[in-house]
């Protein structure tokens, strides 16, 4: 998935571990990584992420099991 500018990144998901990194477009260098918390207070449940995209007004989303999850103010 490519994020476009002013900030353009590549999204690579790690679809077994609902895991997303974010890699700068032009040097590939990794900066930062997305992750639902651990424990009880995670509300995506155990499985594989079917799809995920990133809206322009930087709104990630995930689909797990045939549900839709989001994460607002996403660099």
């Amino acid at each position: 998935l490519f994020a476009a500018p002013p900030d353009p990144s590549i999204l690579i998901l790690d679809a077994d571990g609902q895991n997303v990194m974010r890699f700068a477009a032009r040097t590939l260098e990794l900066q930062n990584q997305f992750q639902p918390m651990t424990g009880t207070a995670n509300p995506i449940p155990q499985g594989t992420v079917g799809a995920v995209t990133v809206s322009p007004d930087h709104v990630l989303y995930l689909a797990v099991n045939g549900q839709v999850y989001f994460a607002v103010n996403m660099p």
